[in-house]
């Protein structure tokens, strides 16, 4: 069903399908999906903003700077707003006091990483 390049993973979608059906009903705009709390925009190449190229991303996921000497190089501050506001109450179902305490309890737990040197 997927078949992988050296870029991208394609996955083709089985016509009728709830997938099929969202990205058919909004023809020419991003689809937001969600998986496991996790989000993926899905757009049409090259149409509504959506590029060509892929995102750069390094080979442990994280996204690339556009340029590592300008850390401003590519910032979208539109992309930006929308994103936080995307991110927006995200966490609302975490027991705030259950996490800190796993926290202060994960900290007194001995490291299985080597210390670091410097």
């Amino acid at each position: 069903m997927a078949a992988e390049t050296t870029t991208e993973i394609e996955v083709d979608v089985e016509p009728g399908s709830a997938l099929a059906r969202a990205l058919e009903s909004v023809p020419g705009r991003p689809v937001l999906l969600r998986l496991a709390g996790a989000r993926f925009r899905v757009a049409p190449e090259g149409e509504d903003g959506a590029s060509d190229d892929p995102v750069p991303v390094s080979d442990h996921g994280a996204i690339r700077m556009a340029d590592p000497d300008d850390i401003w190089a590519g910032y979208d501050p539109e992309l930006a707003r929308q994103s936080t506001l995307a991110a927006a109450g995200s966490w609302k179902h975490v027991d705030a006091e259950a996490l800190k305490a796993e926290i202060y309890a994960r900290r007194k737990m001995p490291s299985t990483r080597p210390p670091v040197e410097w």
